[in-house]
């Protein structure tokens, strides 16, 4: 006999009362009712209190809390003090869920229960933000499958490990016991919630559903141009996921991919700003922790091109305060200068554009495609293949890129002999587009691989010293 689950859905709120009622009349409208929808007004200066409050009067099962502005983090952990549900779901006031999500979600739990149901979803495009299609939707291979966090977080992680809260249903006891809590004061919480639960959960379990509709627009807080604020938040963020992973007791080849997408990633997002005096500090106490905590386990094991071009960063970054470290940091600079472009030059001979022979397309004409082009002439040589480029639709205005063909996926001529794939964010979009064409598998070919956590550009940046550095 099944045993019935009742869902608490969590839903913070702040001055987005223009995509509110989008919100709220699709969690209001399912074929089978949430227990309880809790609306945790944030101090709002707009009409979404007003609306809230007509919602509340309409359906029984809605509760308003109303609270000064404290921030996203502080409004979900008292929605969820709230709630009274055997599980959780959060969601966005600016995005909204299919009318089945209710229905579909308690028939899955009643069933098999587990710690954290995964589920994924579409987007909503109202703004050129350039995330990928496909980067809200796991692999069909961990559908049905019953795994610990652990399990599915190493598996998982880069390519199918999805940084959302937004997107699973949690068992509320286990948060609980786990003493689960966003972090309150910065920005971008969600990285260290959904690795805090990946680490404790005892079960775990994904589904193909896209209930939830993401929706991406200009202002939000993951879309909006970085800040001195944003980028302090992602540093306070990866020191917290640091501390977590420290006792772990995780793969290291896993904890050093970990640390460095998320040290790279931040690097690369400090060199689109001007940092201030605060900024730079942080930064220091971000390099000092690697280096006390991190850099040896980077030393002693074998590292990824990723992995070095972090230790790398890290070094260079020691070198410009002239910190003391263990280690001769000018020579393992070096050494690691030289093991970098090795593993640089030898990915890009894989790639058949020296041979004169062959015909290659090249998927993409954006800054991707453009470092693979310089990078392949700096470490290999001459391009001397017939080689012409792709881009997914026809373009009216131009036929020709860097001199070459340019062309649409649908004119893709069956005597080509290679289709390079050159973006690492796009490739899941781009071999879909694809193989939908009927394009054979073995015509792909890949840049990169399921588990690389950073481009040519991130390498070649941190190469040169320095992300704000454009390739000539």
């Amino acid at each position: 006999m099944e045993n019935r689950v009742s869902l608490s859905v969590i839903v913070p709120i702040y001055n987005t009362e223009k995509y509110l009622d989008d919100c709220l009349s699709s969690i209001a409208n399912q074929s089978v009712p949430f227990d309880e929808v809790i609306l945790v007004n944030d101090g709002s200066t707009d009409g979404s209190r007003a609306l809230c409050e007509k919602y509340c009067h309409g359906n029984r099962n809605f509760i308003l809390l109303n609270q000064k502005n404290m921030g996203l983090s502080v409004a979900r952990n008292n929605g969820f003090k709230a709630a009274k549900g055997d599980y959780v779901i959060y969601i966005d006031s600016d995005d909204y869920v299919q009318n089945c999500m209710a229905e579909i979600i308690k028939q899955e739990l009643s069933s098999r229960s587990c710690d954290v149901l995964y589920y994924n979803a579409s987007i909503k495009y109202e703004t050129n933000t350039g995330e990928s299609k496909t980067y809200f939707i796991r692999d069909a291979k961990y559908y049905g499958r019953d795994m610990t966090g652990v399990s599915y977080l190493l598996e998982s992680f880069p390519e199918n490990y999805i940084v959302s809260p937004c997107m699973a249903a949690f068992r509320k006891a286990f948060l609980s016991e786990q003493k689960i809590w966003f972090p309150q004061g910065i920005y971008f919480e969600d990285k260290y919630y959904c690795l805090k639960v990946a680490l404790s959960a005892r079960s775990v379990r994904c589904i193909s559903n896209s209930f939830y509709i993401r929706r991406c627009r200009e202002g939000a807080i993951t879309t909006g141009k970085m800040t001195n604020k944003k980028c302090s938040s992602l540093i306070r963020g990866c020191l917290l996921m640091c501390e977590e992973l420290r006792n772990s007791g995780l793969d290291p080849s896993f904890l050093m991919s970990f640390i460095s997408s998320n040290l790279l990633y931040i690097f690369n997002m400090i060199g689109n700003i001007e940092p201030g005096a605060d900024i730079r500090n942080e930064i220091n106490e971000l390099i000092d922790y690697y280096a006390e905590y991190w850099m040896q386990l980077y030393l002693s094991s074998d590292r990824s091109l990723g992995d070095s071009a972090t230790l790398l960063l890290v070094l260079q970054e020691l070198e410009k305060r002239s910190k003391k470290i263990k280690i001769e940091s000018e020579k393992y600079i070096n050494d690691l200068r030289d093991e970098i472009e090795n593993g640089i030059t030898g990915r890009l001979k894989e790639i058949p554009l020296g041979d004169a022979d062959k015909l290659i397309g090249i998927y993409g004409i954006g800054s991707h495609t453009l470092w693979l082009l310089n990078c392949y002439r700096l470490y290999v040589g001459e391009i001397l293949c017939d080689l012409y480029f792709i881009v997914t639709d026809r373009v009216p205005v131009t036929t020709c890129f860097q001199g070459r063909r340019l062309v649409s996926c649908d004119e893709i001529t069956d005597r080509t002999d290679k289709i390079v794939i050159s973006s690492l964010f796009y490739q899941k979009d781009m071999y879909r587009e694809l193989t939908d064409r009927g394009i054979p598998e073995k015509t792909i070919q890949r840049l990169y691989g399921d588990k690389d956590i950073c481009d040519l550009n991130s390498i070649w940046s941190v190469l040169n010293s320095g992300f704000k550095k454009e390739m000539q």
